[in-house]
């Protein structure tokens, strides 16, 4: 099982740099925009493979970190593929 995070770039972008506070020196904006980059030039064909067999689940992370784990939580505890997994 696979999953995807979808959020707005503004709070990805805001997340990431938030990271500095947690001992992370030298994410900034450019280095965020060059992973950013990398990570959509790569991505589309992995995603896919794994959409294709039924294994990727697609989850909306822009709420609040907290209330976003809570509900993915939630989402797991009923995925049959993720029980499987992690009993």
């Amino acid at each position: 099982i696979v999953l995807l995070f979808h959020c707005l770039e503004s709070i990805r972008l805001q997340r990431y740099l938030t990271r500095q506070a947690v001992g992370r020196e030298g994410d900034d904006e450019a280095l965020f925009q060059r992973r950013l980059a990398k990570y959509m030039r790569l991505s589309p064909s992995i995603i896919e493979y794994y959409r294709e067999r039924v294994l990727l689940v697609d989850f909306d992370s822009s709420t609040a970190t907290d209330i976003s784990y809570r509900r993915l939580i939630r989402l797991l505890k009923q995925d049959n593929r993720w029980m499987r997994v992690a009993g």
